[in-house]
């Protein structure tokens, strides 16, 4: 673990101590609202990496102005064999070529960031998972944005206009775009399919390109959505596509990004990171509520370093965050003696694994104001 991540008090096996629970919700929502602070706090002395950042002109930014890491920065290859960074980086404990990384970057808002975001997915084999605004999600763009898959249907009516192929990046020219999710929900999946310029005889490319547009108000994504965006994330790779091990990469989901690249994607990234080991089969590394802290501290550590200083955004979805672990924790059993592999979420508005607002004092604590 690192040392900036180390509790200032710890039990004997250098882990924090849980708090009582408590019959008064009221208590339990105090309690909560302080072990956040607490938390925030630790991550807070964490000292930002000096020159972390690459200019503007280097790494494109959009209007987040939010700039890109230089530690672990993803690169694509050109027509011309030359490397170019994109606003993205590999998330991992040790993200050298052969261990398995996340991959989180910022939108495109301009078509030439696009077609490198889109070379990424087509290279990674993986795709790319966008988080948009619902308002963009429902109309294909809002004040901020205008998302992958609207700026891509767009650019395809203009070349079919006037019969042109629509090529990216001078590599692929673009088959087809079939949507196959249903127009109302939360997240949409799409199927792009490619031909490889200059390999006519080789099979076409098929990635998916995810767009999810959950509720986002005063830029905190809530508990249950997350775990929504988690099971989007599990529906992303279609089964018929090329399994991961033969496009040779170390990258284990798609490319995950949103507006500034650096809140909804952090937080589905460490989600789904302590998720898996929440569940996992080996109970040495299963993660706890008496080590959870603990390593939510060190994983956005690790993700800070890769990507930037303000990885997981804010103290009130760093709140979130933690509240959908707690649920997912106090619920492991029922995930672990499940038979079917169909995706597991707790939404409160909806029928779900989970009965309607579980775990209600966790979630109502985080709506208070956190103490300054």
């Amino acid at each position: 673990m690192p040392l900036s991540c180390i509790p200032s008090s710890s039990s004997s096996n250098g882990s924090q101590s849980p708090r009582p629970v408590s019959t008064s919700s009221d208590a339990a929502s105090d309690a909560a609202t302080k072990d956040v602070a607490a938390l925030w706090a630790r991550l807070e002395n964490i000292p930002p990496p000096q020159n972390w950042a690459f200019d503007r002109k280097q790494v494109a930014v959009n209007s987040s102005k939010v700039h890109c890491n230089r530690n672990n920065v993803i690169e694509i290859t050109a027509m011309d064999g030359s490397k170019t960074a994109i606003h993205a980086n590999k998330i991992g404990p040790n993200t050298g070529s052969t261990t398995p990384y996340y991959a989180a970057g910022q939108s495109p808002q301009q078509i030439s960031l696009l077609d490198r975001m889109l070379v990424q997915g087509i290279e990674s084999g993986l795709g790319i998972y966008q988080f948009v605004s619902r308002k963009a999600h429902r109309s294909g763009s809002d004040s901020k944005e205008t998302t992958i898959l609207t700026m891509l249907t767009n650019l395809r009516e203009q070349k079919a206009a006037t019969k042109e192929a629509l090529i990216i990046a001078g590599k692929y020219e673009v088959i087809d775009l079939k949507d196959r999710q249903e127009k109302d929900s939360e997240y949409r999946q799409f199927l792009l399919t490619v031909k490889v310029i200059g390999a006519e005889s080789a099979e076409p490319l098929r990635i998916p390109i995810t767009q999810a547009g959950f509720k986002f108000t005063d830029a905190v994504l809530n508990a249950d959505k997350i775990e929504l965006a988690r099971m989007a994330l599990v529906q992303h790779i279609p089964t018929t596509l090329t399994p991961r091990a033969q496009t040779g990469t170390a990258q284990i989901h798609p490319l995950i990004v949103s507006h500034a690249g650096i809140g909804r994607n952090a937080t589905l990234i460490t989600y789904d990171r302590i998720w898996n080991l929440i569940n996992s089969k080996n109970a040495d590394e299963r993660i706890n509520r008496i080590n959870l802290d603990d390593k939510l501290c060190e994983l956005i550590e690790e993700g800070r370093k890769s990507r930037g200083p303000r990885f997981v955004h804010s103290r009130e979805q760093l709140a979130q965050l933690r509240a959908a672990l707690i649920l997912a924790i106090e619920h492991r059993a029922e995930i672990a003696n499940r038979t079917d592999t169909a995706p597991i979420h707790f939404h409160t508005e909806r029928k779900g694994w989970l009965s309607r607002n579980p775990f209600k004092h966790v979630l109502t604590c985080l709506r208070k104001k956190p103490a300054v």
